[in-house]
């Protein structure tokens, strides 16, 4: 599931490059200008070079960006985010190539009765009911509220129309390990960048933390806290996607200590790397001090034992002795798991 290939490297290098430069452009603002400028010409030439670059470009984006302002331009007196200029360039792309492929296959040329045959066929009854179901949200919304707030609540909703380019790229198996090679190397540099914060801060290195904190707030980031006993809290909203990955790791690690021998499991390089990204996002998660982060995480563990009886069950048609070696191993898991996490805090 975890791959820590050339894909997850590139990633993490751009990640760490783009947010260095985000905090160069906070200090220098003809930097944050060129770099914004440069990330939306080239993520064009990507897209139309191939749209599931472009997609997993915005997506990269979202994962570390939380309100997505770590880039902005003004333009006419407008304040646009990168995250809003990747989207729309991405969703232009995707519009043009899809006009381009229904003219090339002659779809658009069929009878009036055949294209709105089609608007229900297959895939495209998912487009279509989403399309409604905005329409009719939007309506609702400018007859019973101020035009102001109903514009910006339609704005932060027809985000989610980043699924149509997203579904029409993922189309195998690769694409679905590149979007979680992109995903898990996305959030695992929006970790390091917690730990970081949080070293920098409880260390009080008072040359950086200034300028830390207002490139933190400014960007949208998130928040630097201090608590009691000089600890503080490190909180982004787009930790949410770090405890989504903390999840899926947890599922991926009991998966495989159900379905394997315990010996045979710790001799291999796939599960060590991701009790590593189990242990790391876990502290994230705690540091974060977020307690509906930690209602979900209750929740997330809740299931995920659900998930291991359900398949130990299946596996061994409930066989006691069984049952009770792999539960016992999997609460191995997650006590170590748990205990790492905290040493890596305090250390």
């Amino acid at each position: 599931m975890i791959k820590f290939n050339k894909l997850f490297i590139i990633t993490a290098a751009l990640i760490l490059l783009f947010e260095s430069l985000s905090f160069i452009g906070y200090m220098v603002p003809s930097v944050n200008t060129g770099v914004f400028i440069l990330l939306v010409v080239s993520t064009v030439a990507i897209s139309f070079y191939r749209l599931e670059y472009g997609v997993l470009i915005v997506l990269a984006e979202l994962f570390i960006g939380s309100k997505g302002y770590l880039f902005n331009h003004i333009l006419a007196g407008t304040n646009i985010s990168i995250r809003i200029a990747l989207w729309s360039v991405v969703m232009i792309c995707w519009s043009i190539l899809l006009i381009k492929n229904l003219y090339q296959t002659k779809r658009l040329l069929s009878a009036p009765e055949e294209k709105i045959k089609n608007l229900f066929a297959g895939a495209n009854k998912y487009y279509t009911f989403l399309f409604i179901a905005l329409a009719w949200g939007t309506i609702n919304g400018l007859i019973n509220n101020d035009l102001h707030y109903a514009f910006l609540d339609f704005k932060r909703w027809i985000y989610f129309l980043i699924f149509l380019p997203l579904f029409s790229v993922i189309k195998n198996k690769e694409n679905v390990q590149n979007l979680l090679t992109v995903f898990f190397a996305s959030i695992m540099m929006l970790s390091l960048k917690s730990f970081l914060l949080l070293f920098i801060f409880s260390h009080e290195m008072q040359g950086a933390v200034y300028d830390l904190y207002r490139w933190v707030r400014v960007t949208g980031v998130g928040e630097v806290t201090q608590i009691q006993g000089g600890f503080y809290r490190i909180f982004f909203q787009s930790h949410i996607f770090v405890l989504l990955g903390l999840i899926l790791a947890l599922v991926y690690l009991v998966k495989q200590i159900i379905d394997n021998q315990i010996r045979s499991v710790i001799k291999q390089r796939a599960f060590w790397q991701s009790l590593i990204l189990a242990v790391v996002f876990m502290s994230v998660t705690l540091l974060s001090f977020s307690r509906s982060f930690w209602v979900g995480l209750i929740g997330g563990f809740f299931f995920i034992y659900l998930f291991i009886m359900t398949e130990i069950y299946n596996t061994n048609g409930g066989e006691k002795k069984f049952f009770i070696k792999k539960i016992f191993e999997n609460s191995t898991l997650f006590l170590s798991i748990i205990f790492l996490s905290l040493l890596l805090i305090v250390a």
